[in-house]
């Protein structure tokens, strides 16, 4: 069985009206944390086989020169980029964040860049928590009734998967594998 599901502007909306603002947790240095923190999408817009293009404002606390510091950001240009990535459970559908550009508030540019090069390292090591562990979840056995006496349970599991980000929607595609399962004598 295949099943597609469409996710179109409003309801991409909808969902990151819940997701933002949210603070991120990069590292930890000799107890400092390090964190971004990303206000809600001024501007969300789709960026066809890449992902979802949002422009944001927020907040970025850092340590230089071993002195903790708050920084304003003024805008970012934050890119979701989501991906079907198989796993022993099955598969999970995955958004990597990457921030393409951030303008800091009273920060030279080309120290932006270099915060931003180090933020995305970092958000890249954290980037498949932002998951739906479809395989795992989805796969499930229900019981049926004794009166059968062969059949134990009617299965269902997560097949292959696919994502595509178009103009005006998210599409993901899925398999299902359907089954009966025998009872063992």
């Amino acid at each position: 069985m295949h099943i597609s599901a469409r996710l179109e502007e409003t309801t991409v909306r909808t969902l990151l009206g819940e997701l933002l603002p949210v603070t991120v947790l990069l590292d930890e240095d000799e107890g400092e944390q390090r964190w971004i923190r990303i206000d809600p999408a001024r501007s969300v817009e789709f960026a066809a086989d890449e992902g979802l293009r949002l422009e944001v404002g927020g907040q970025l606390h850092w340590k230089t020169a071993g002195v903790p510091v708050l920084l304003t950001i003024h805008s970012a240009q934050l890119l979701l980029k989501p991906e079907v990535v198989d796993d022993a459970e099955g598969a999970r559908l995955v958004f990597r964040p990457s921030l393409e550009t951030m303008d800091l508030k009273s920060v030279p540019g080309f120290l932006d860049s270099g915060i931003t090069a180090i933020v995305n390292k970092r958000l890249a090591a954290e980037g498949d928590k932002l998951a739906w562990h479809f395989g795992r979840d989805l796969a499930n056995r229900f019981p049926l009734p004794k009166e059968l006496l062969e059949i134990e349970g009617f299965t269902l599991a997560a097949g292959t998967a696919g994502i595509q980000v178009q103009e005006d929607a998210i599409v993901f595609k899925l398999h299902l594998v359907l089954g009966f399962a025998r009872r063992t004598a």
